[in-house]
């Protein structure tokens, strides 16, 4: 049974949210843009488009896409995330949480400093636009690669 999370954020970052979904018709200019993650952050074959800078609210947006297999690694933010599926299915895993299954149009907030990993599932492509706040705050901290035994459990 899949459990809903209602939250409140603050109207900015709503606003922030409405754009990313506005925009999604103007894919093909977005993934012009759009680099291969780095291998020494990211399992498989996973493009990142930076999306416009809120830099007064010190905001950043990005849409990120996991070809079928692929994971970020381990990872914290200094500020919660806010993922807004738009594509695909795909796993989200909290340490210390089970894993939860993400699907298009599902929006969750990760809390700061939780600890977690995101990324597809074996048989499918999934893609999020990330919305990290309080960037001056600093944006990542990136950990160890998701083992393969993890990856796999999340099944």
């Amino acid at each position: 049974m899949k459990s809903i999370v209602v939250i409140k954020v603050p109207i900015s970052y709503a606003l922030i949210i409405f754009a990313a979904i506005i925009l999604l018709p103007f894919k093909t200019i977005a993934q012009s843009k759009s680099v291969k993650g780095s291998p020494g952050y990211f399992t498989g074959n996973v493009w990142v488009n930076l999306l416009p800078t809120d830099t007064t609210k010190h905001c950043s947006v990005a849409e990120v896409s996991f070809e079928k297999g692929a994971r970020s690694n381990w990872h914290f933010h200094p500020d919660q995330q806010v993922l807004v599926i738009t594509e695909g299915s795909g796993y989200l895993k909290i340490k210390g949480k089970p894993v939860q299954i993400l699907h298009q149009g599902d929006v969750v907030t990760i809390p700061s400093g939780a600890i977690h990993w995101h990324g597809s599932t074996p048989d499918n492509s999934f893609t999020q636009i990330v919305i990290n706040p309080n960037t001056d705050r600093g944006v990542v901290n990136w950990l160890q690669k998701v083992s393969d035994t993890e990856y796999k459990s999340s099944k």
